[in-house]
């Protein structure tokens, strides 16, 4: 049976839950309040290049696009496209809907498209150990360009940067630090970390 694309604003949000927790593991599921906010709460979400998949009545895969947030401050790549976020039941429905998206932004002459990295985004990059995902890019023509971290990482390997930022400091959190950290936090990114 092959999928039915339709727009996100026919969007089931449980539905989309219910796959994300099917597509990805427990350690980056994330509420409905905080889907909704990163994907069609946001002014920078491309509704004409974001789709779902359904099969019947049952949602099989989605793919949600964000243009870059140039308009809103400066950019690394303001001509950047970025996958805010996909998941799917088989790689044919994820190709599906990125032959879709694909399409849409090339023929609105867009040719730079990223996993993550939006403004509100789900993800910093792809997940190294959500091999289905990783192997899923790579078939896509993706290529990683290295490993990029929000506020997660294993510092066992860590190396400091060749040019350090100009006037940071690499110490131990202090009790005064961590309250400084959670004010930002809860300022930065509300109701993510």
């Amino acid at each position: 049976m092959s999928a039915e694309r339709i727009d996100f604003r026919l969007a089931n949000f449980e539905a989309l839950s219910a796959l994300w927790r099917r597509f990805y593991p427990e350690r980056y599921w994330v509420s409905d309040e905080v889907f909704r906010r990163s994907t069609v709460e946001s002014p920078l979400f491309d509704w004409g290049s974001s789709c779902i998949a359904m099969q019947g009545d049952k949602v099989v895969g989605f793919v949600a696009i964000k243009r870059a947030a140039a308009r809103f401050y400066r950019c690394v790549d303001r001509d950047a496209v970025h996958i805010n976020s996909i998941a799917f039941d088989t790689p044919e429905i994820g190709l599906d809907l990125m032959t879709h998206a694909k399409s849409v932004l090339s023929e609105r002459g867009h040719s730079r498209l990223v996993f993550g990295q939006d403004s509100d985004h789900l993800f910093p990059g792809c997940p190294n150990d959500l091999r289905r995902l990783v192997a899923f890019f790579l078939v896509e023509g993706f290529v990683g360009e290295g490993q990029v971290v929000d506020l997660e990482r294993n510092l066992s390997t860590y190396e400091s940067p060749a040019k350090p930022v100009s006037d940071a400091e690499l110490r131990m959190l202090t009790r005064v630090d961590a309250k400084q950290l959670d004010a930002f936090l809860k300022e930065t990114f509300p109701g993510r970390w």
